[in-house]
């Protein structure tokens, strides 16, 4: 496993990131585990939302999968921010936002028979009496290879990934699980 660790950007290139997209929530699992949900994302269903994570590149990470070959670049983020934009629902404006902002984030970007694939991930705020994931599934990103063959850290954008909300009371207690699909753009 060839490892290489990048050091974080500098100068112009340490600029706050962002991850964005629009999507609709069109799925509200119920029952879910066999328990009915609390319907906290009801409101949300067939409501046209936006989402944007704000961050600052804390770390690069560059890996070979020693089975597959696949080449990873792993990124690292500081504190996250996210906010929902136009979202008037106290769960989108304070609710989410409060227990998911700070929190840090990991994006792979994997080179797979030469496309460039972000992997999905599961944002989740530290456990609480209630507290929230927000999850994106990824997609191919049309982003290129550096000369040994790694994804190259770039703007992007993918047309089709979806978008969850889930709620907890317990890291292994999800009352509720809402989804619906979403386009991603990172800058």
């Amino acid at each position: 496993m060839a490892t290489r660790k990048q050091p974080p950007a500098a100068g112009p290139a340490a600029k706050s990131r962002t991850l964005s997209g629009q999507f609709t929530l069109t799925t509200n699992v119920n029952p879910l585990n066999g328990n009915p949900n609390t319907g906290v994302f009801d409101p949300l269903i067939g409501v046209p939302l936006a989402y944007r994570l704000t961050f600052a590149i804390a770390s690069e990470l560059l890996v070979t999968d020693p089975f597959s070959g696949d080449k990873t670049r792993t990124v690292t983020t500081g504190p996250v921010t996210i906010k929902f934009p136009g979202a008037t629902s106290a769960l989108l404006t304070s609710t989410i936002p409060s227990t998911l902002n700070g929190a840090p984030l990991t994006l792979r970007l994997s080179a797979r028979a030469g496309t460039v694939v972000m992997e999905g991930f599961n944002l989740v705020g530290p456990p609480g009496a209630e507290y929230f994931g927000f999850e994106l599934d990824g997609g191919q990103t049309g982003l290129g290879l550096d000369a040994a063959g790694y994804p190259v850290l770039a703007p992007f954008d993918i047309a089709n990934s979806t978008v969850m909300l889930r709620r907890y009371v317990t890291p292994f207690a999800m009352t509720d699980f809402a989804m619906g699909a979403s386009s991603v753009k990172f800058k």
